[in-house]
This record gives C-alpha cells, sequence and structure tokens, in this order.
C-alpha cells in the first residue's frame, strides 16, 4: 500500500447524494488500488447512510495523525470525523441550511489537511450552492471557496478526459456577463499560466487551442467581434512570447480534434462550453 497518495474527500451536502455516492465508490476495488481515500465528514451521517444501504462496511474513525497507519482495504471506511451542529435536522433530498452547514465544515476541514500537507489530494462530492449561499453570503462555489481559503490569486480549473485537457477562462458567471471577461490581457495571462500548468505536470512545450466564443470563430466579425478584437491578438501575443497556441478555433470542432490528440489543452471560455464537451 506504500506510496499510493493520500485523497481526502468530503461528503457533499448530507441530505443529497454525496454520502451515497462515496460509500460506494470506496466499497470498490479500482479506487484503493490507485489511492488511499478518506474521508471527512459528520460520523453520524456516514452510519446513517451505511445502514440505509446496507453496506457490508466497517467504518473506522481516525486522526491526522493515524492517517499513514490507517488501513487501506475494500470495506474499511476511514474517516475523520468533523463536528457539525443541527445534524438531526437533516432530512434525506431536502436541502436545508444545517446540511449547507456541514458541507461547508466538511470542505474546510479538507482544504486545512492539504494545506498541512496531511493528505496529497482532495475531491469534493456534490452540495446545493444555492443552500450554501444562503447560510454563507457570498459563496459562488467549490473553486471561489477553496481559493479564499488557500489564499490563493489566479486560481484555474481543469478537466481531463484521457489526453484531452479543458482550461476555463469563466466559471460561475451568467451568460450575459461571459463577454466582458474576453479581454486580450486576460485570454493572454491564463494562455501563460496554462502552460506554467502542464509544464509542471510534465508536458514540456504543450499545444494550446483556444476555444471561440462566436458561431464560426465569428467568420471575420460577422458574428461579433470578440474573436478579431479580443481573442486573435491575445494568440498572437502568446506566440511571440513563445507559447504554441492554435485559434480561435469554432468551439464545435476544437474539443473533437482535442480528443483525437491534435491539442494537448483547450481553453474554454464560459463554463457550459468547457462541462458538455467533457461531461
Amino acid at each position: 500500500m506504500a506510496g499510493r497518495p493520500i485523497v481526502a474527500i468530503s461528503m457533499g451536502d448530507p441530505s443529497g447524494i454525496g454520502p451515497e455516492t462515496c460509500l460506494k465508490a470506496l466499497l470498490t476495488r479500482q479506487i484503493h488500488d490507485v489511492s488511499k481515500p478518506v474521508l471527512v465528514g459528520p460520523l453520524m451521517i456516514l452510519e446513517n447512510i451505511v445502514a440505509l444501504c446496507n453496506a457490508n462496511a466497517e467504518i473506522r474513525t481516525i486522526s491526522a495523525d493515524e492517517i499513514d497507519c490507517a488501513p487501506n482495504e475494500v470495506g474499511i471506511l476511514n474517516i475523520i470525523p468533523v463536528d457539525c451542529p443541527r445534524l438531526s435536522e437533516i432530512v434525506l433530498g431536502k436541502p436545508q441550511e444545517s446540511g449547507a452547514e456541514a458541507a461547508y465544515i466538511s470542505i474546510n476541514k479538507l482544504t486545512d489537511l492539504a494545506m498541512h500537507q496531511e493528505v496529497d489530494a482532495i475531491a469534493t462530492a456534490p452540495i446545493s450552492k444555492k443552500t450554501v449561499r444562503l447560510r454563507y453570503p457570498g459563496f459562488i462555489g467549490h473553486t471561489e471557496l477553496l481559493r479564499d481559503l488557500t489564499d490563493s490569486h489566479n486560481v484555474l480549473t481543469m478537466f481531463q478526459l484521457g489526453d484531452m485537457r479543458v482550461f476555463f477562462l469563466t466559471r460561475h458567471i451568467a451568460m450575459r456577463d461571459v463577454p466582458a471577461y474576453i479581454r486580450r490581457e486576460y485570454v493572454f495571462g491564463t494562455l501563460s499560466r496554462m502552460t506554467d500548468c502542464l509544464n509542471a505536470l510534465g508536458l514540456d512545450e504543450p499545444r494550446l487551442a483556444v476555444a471561440s466564443l462566436n458561431p464560426h470563430a465569428s467568420d471575420g466579425g460577422l458574428f461579433g467581434e470578440e474573436e478579431t478584437r479580443e481573442i486573435e491578438p491575445a494568440i498572437q501575443e502568446a506566440r511571440e512570447s513563445g507559447l504554441n497556441v492554435y485559434g480561435p478555433v469554432p468551439a464545435d470542432v476544437v474539443f473533437w480534434l482535442a480528443r483525437q490528440g491534435k491539442y494537448d489543452a483547450v481553453l474554454a471560455l464560459y463554463h457550459d462550453q468547457g462541462h458538455i464537451a467533457t461531461k
């Protein structure tokens, strides 16, 4: 078991599908073959879902200091418990503030473990963003919360499907606000940071493609001006700085081309553009 990365997993919203998904995933051999999973969250929620699913599993509570020596076996669920108030109020299938609070506290604990290098990676189960926002005004999503908890700047989101990697210029904003973010300096800066990230992952000279915003990459300005005014100059600047960038490539083909191996990564300009292609 030595050498397998320790992955801490929050169970998400206790009233949603997260706890059941985590339970069933951890009862598969594949997870344990590649990692050492550790759940982080309310112990009572895990106990309830094990009983509800009639799962053949043994729950073991551990501390952060005990992760290394904890068993990594199918059927044993290692959990670092967190104290969450009002757990008795939670009703399955009904998002509520008590569940949002439990999810939020668990994510904070998860992040603290990673920041203290007690785990190698973290994974998060689904939450109800709307409900979390009711309890914690200003909350947008996991990415933004992790950014704030780690005091990070210029964060990136990357999805990976096989050898295709998709980065996002924008994430959780309304579609009507997306064009305001399509600016030369922002596109260029994101391409630079994408290259740095891919270098860190072992790709020395990654081939990057930028998806277009408008149909047919605007056909030279026929369907919008973002490509000619902002995206193309950003790509040219990136090339002049030594980056290997293509585009803008029409969004209806760029992901297929990347899946075939023509590009190492694609810069999607908005949330659903990249999510639909990967999911």
